[in-house]
């Protein structure tokens, strides 16, 4: 799964997802809430939109660009989470488990 697009326009995004639907090109869209709609641009909230298929990258480019997408999108970045994140609040959690367990035993 690739990001292909982020906007704080809701109109924008609601209309590629139903040319994608329309094309039959596969993804998935985060932060998308309808309910935010007219508030979004206001608080930052991105929606974003990603490729399941990277095989539909080339034709969903396309379709950006015919529907007149900002010039700076799409970003063409794969998706990876750090593995460390997880680690570091494991780590955290039993540093502070274990300094209320020794407060607390005195």
């Amino acid at each position: 799964m690739r990001l292909l697009y982020t906007s704080t326009d809701m109109a924008f995004t609601q209309w590629v997802r139903i040319t994608f639907d329309r094309e039959g090109i596969g993804y998935y869209c985060s932060d998308a809430d309808a309910s935010l709609a007219g508030l979004a641009a206001a608080m930052g909230v991105q929606a974003r939109i990603y490729l399941t298929d990277d095989a539909d990258w080339d034709r969903a480019t396309q379709l950006l660009q015919e529907m007149g997408a900002p010039a700076r999108q799409p970003q063409h970045r794969s998706i990876t989470v750090p593995r460390h994140r997880a680690w570091v609040s494991i780590g955290a959690t039993a540093v502070v488990v274990v300094l209320m367990w020794m407060l607390l035993a005195e």
